[in-house]
């Protein structure tokens, strides 16, 4: 029973999950152009498979990755208004390049938002924590479905996209996942959990309601409150999300699409591994954006800097995609150099740090094919404060 237990830990180890994730996502990039109908539609996009160096640098990468989360396990960070200070900063800059508002706005609404990460940081009842941030995110889910169901519109959607409340309801959503199956009964936190998934899917964006199950099925299974055979459960889940849902998002996309819902996931990654494809032809060795790409906020920019499209759309581009572009080699080093240390320096000496990291981890697996932005750059300090916060030992 202990080694299956520390089979779970172990697996979920930063530098064991996310290289493994990346390898997958590498691996179906690749069979992405073996496979004829899926080859067929990238090739209409892109003139030729990725190539021999996309790969290459990736795994620079990766190695890298992994070396900085063992140096970042040997690092205690012991100053919580320091990350508090980096928080208001991203938050503050988040909002004010997304939705161009007065510098003033965007300082109140960075404020606001620091204020209550300081709220939620001081609760040490985690029932009633867990309570206000599932209502908290119901909440946000609520001002995005008013204004019409996203996943029934290619521009409700589009507009949902570069929301606050998107961005808020994810956040909220995701901690909600793990606290839920940290702190409740295992019925309560399964139906809770579901109503979260089902408001993520309503929203239009498969990430959200992916992160939410994995967040509250990591957290799980470090907590032992979860079995490793329930995640059939959450693989199921995802994989029905992956292939039908993103299916029927695209039709809804693009009237008309062809490749059936079982090859959707690798025909996404196929893509996305392209678009990094390009951004290493034209960005290496020292960039080309030089802190455009991830200022970007709703990484529109990628469309047309990298695949010159006339008309904006959001475009991922792996992990090291944005900051790649931006500034080459040094860039991808940074984000290689940033996500290592930031994992490694998390704790999981207690049910709620346990929480948090199962989050930073699930959000770093989103990223992989989304791409590192400037609002997980917030959200990840944001779980970062929250850990420093907790009093070590107090669950």
């Amino acid at each position: 029973m202990n080694s299956t237990k520390d089979f779970h830990k172990r697996i979920f180890e930063p530098e064991i999950a996310v290289s493994l994730a990346y390898l997958f996502f590498l691996a179906a990039a690749f069979l992405s152009f073996k496979i004829p109908v899926t080859r067929k539609y990238l090739l209409s996009s892109f003139s030729s498979e990725p190539s021999v160096m996309a790969y290459l640098t990736t795994l620079i990468g990766l190695v890298i990755f992994v070396a900085s989360t063992s140096w970042g396990k040997k690092i205690e960070v012991n100053r919580p208004f320091a990350v508090l200070g980096a928080v208001f900063f991203t938050s503050t800059a988040v909002v004010y390049l997304t939705l161009n508002i007065h510098i003033v706005l965007a300082l109140l609404a960075g404020g606001g938002y620091s204020i209550s990460l300081y709220y939620l940081s001081s609760q040490r009842k985690f029932q009633r924590l867990t309570k206000i941030v599932f209502i908290l995110a119901l909440f946000f889910a609520f001002t995005i479905l008013v204004q019409g169901i996203p996943i029934l519109s290619s521009a409700v959607r589009a507009k949902t996209a570069v929301s606050t409340s998107r961005a808020l309801f994810h956040g909220f959503g995701v901690f909600a996942g793990a606290l839920l199956v940290a702190f409740y009964s295992r019925r309560k936190a399964a139906t809770a959990v579901t109503v979260l998934v089902i408001a993520g899917l309503l929203s239009g964006f498969k990430s959200d309601a992916i992160a939410i199950i994995l967040s509250a099925s990591i957290a799980g299974l470090l907590l032992g409150k979860i079995s490793l055979r329930a995640m059939t459960l959450t693989a199921v889940a995802i994989t029905f999300i992956l292939t039908v849902v993103s299916t029927f998002i695209a039709l809804v996309a693009h009237g008309v699409w062809n490749i059936p819902p079982f090859l959707y996931p690798i025909y996404r990654f196929g893509f996305t591994f392209s678009v990094y494809s390009k951004i290493v032809e034209t960005s290496l060795p020292f960039g080309a954006l030089h802190g455009q790409a991830i200022l970007s906020t709703t990484q529109e920019i990628v469309s047309t800097a990298v695949l010159g499209y006339t008309q904006p759309h959001i475009i991922t581009s792996t992990l090291f995609g944005p900051l790649t572009l931006d500034f080459g080699l040094v860039g991808l080093i940074i984000t290689a150099v940033f996500i290592g240390l930031y994992l490694g320096l998390l704790k999981r000496d207690t049910t709620l740090r346990t929480c948090l990291y199962a989050m930073a981890l699930t959000h770093v697996l989103i990223l992989i094919e989304v791409g590192l932005q400037l609002s997980s750059i917030m959200f990840l300090f944001s779980m970062m404060y929250l850990s420093i916060r907790e009093i070590p030992g107090h669950d």
